[in-house]
């Protein structure tokens, strides 16, 4: 985990923690230990407990009593999310469309057939080149 500089602290530690979640690197039930983070990430415990409130409520955590943990996600969940993004990303692409050349296009079909190729190599081995690919493409739109 690292954490960017000039960005809040809360921030920080929600995105830290979100990519960690996201790449497996905090597991699904994983119990979050506030000393244990605020000492990997050199910062006190206030605005950790802020971040871990953002993710609390985007809901990639829970707390049960004072013990937070890495919630993890049922497979309708999932299917729920992609779907949204599948709309969401349809309409931005198409408004991105309206505004870019054709040689924009042209990238934007290299890194889709890019990010297919690495995803069907090996599909379960590619959840980092996965969030790669796909952050590469949003910054790209």
């Amino acid at each position: 985990m690292e954490i960017e500089t000039n960005v809040p602290y809360a921030k920080k530690v929600y995105d830290a923690l979100k990519e960690s979640i996201i790449t497996n690197e905090l597991k699904p039930g994983q119990v979050l230990n506030e000393r244990d983070i605020s000492a990997r990430l050199q910062i006190s415990r206030t605005p950790l407990r802020d971040g871990l409130n953002l993710l609390e409520k985007e809901g990639l955590i829970q707390r049960t009593g004072k013990v937070r943990r890495v919630s993890a996600l049922t497979w309708e969940q999932i299917k729920e999310i992609y779907e949204i993004r599948l709309l969401i990303e349809s309409y931005a692409i198409r408004l991105v469309a309206e505004k870019r050349s054709e040689a924009d296009a042209a990238e934007f079909v290299n890194l889709h057939k890019a990010f297919a190729q690495e995803f069907l190599k090996n599909p379960d081995e590619s959840t980092l080149s996965f969030l790669s690919a796909d952050k590469d493409w949003h910054l790209l739109i």
